[in-house]
């Protein structure tokens, strides 16, 4: 466990953990209404967000499938918990929490602060001109199967956060700290109960091509 220190709190327990997921699901971006492209412009295919999530865009190029699979296979991410691990998607939660007295005999658990921040890896492609409208769309429903795994991953984080401090205040100045970890702990099965389920979301067409 590594320690950090809050400006206005003490000592703060974390949790940092790797989800690596073939694919990310969005919600559902507004309708685009920006003109057509001329030659030579690009073609802008769905962009992904997630709710309680931070995306993090690496952008691949192509103009057919082979292509668009070979830049993701050169770029996409590493899973930094499982060497030699790379997917198309990754999701990368960090839950914190601290109270008055963190670490002391003596402590104020009514006080806990559980925090967390979420980041999501996640392929972004302008499709150039010449691209197919039928790869265009394969794409968007890739990507739209790959955020919807993705999601999955993120609501366990935010469903779980809460329980941190229930634990916390539900326990002792001696022994917080572990409940804290025993819920983190319980997540994380959670995860990865969730990516043997769905193949790390093939099961639910995040499969590309």
């Amino acid at each position: 466990m590594k320690l950090s220190i809050h400006s206005t709190l003490a000592l703060c327990g974390m949790f940092i953990f790797s989800l690596a997921c073939n694919t990310l699901i969005p919600t559902n971006p507004p309708a685009d209404t920006s003109p057509r492209p001329t030659d030579n412009e690009f073609v802008t295919v769905n962009r992904i967000t997630l709710d309680d999530a931070t995306m993090d865009f690496y952008d691949v190029n192509g103009a057919t499938e082979s292509e668009l699979r070979d830049s993701m296979n050169a770029l996409h991410p590493s899973d930094p918990y499982n060497p030699g691990q790379s997917y198309d998607a990754l999701t990368n939660w960090y839950v914190s929490w601290t109270w008055d007295g963190y670490g002391q005999e003596t402590c104020d658990l009514e006080s806990a602060v559980v925090q967390y921040e979420i980041t999501v890896t996640f392929p972004r492609w302008n499709a150039p001109a010449d691209a197919s409208p039928e790869l265009i769309k394969k794409w968007n429903r890739y990507t739209e199967s790959l955020a919807r795994h993705e999601k999955g991953h993120v609501d366990s984080v935010i469903e779980y956060y809460p329980k941190v401090e229930q634990a916390i205040q539900n326990a002792t100045c001696s022994t917080a700290e572990a409940a804290a970890q025993t819920v983190m702990a319980e997540l994380q099965t959670v995860n990865n109960a969730y990516d043997a389920d769905t193949a790390h979301g093939d099961t639910q067409g995040a499969r590309f091509p």
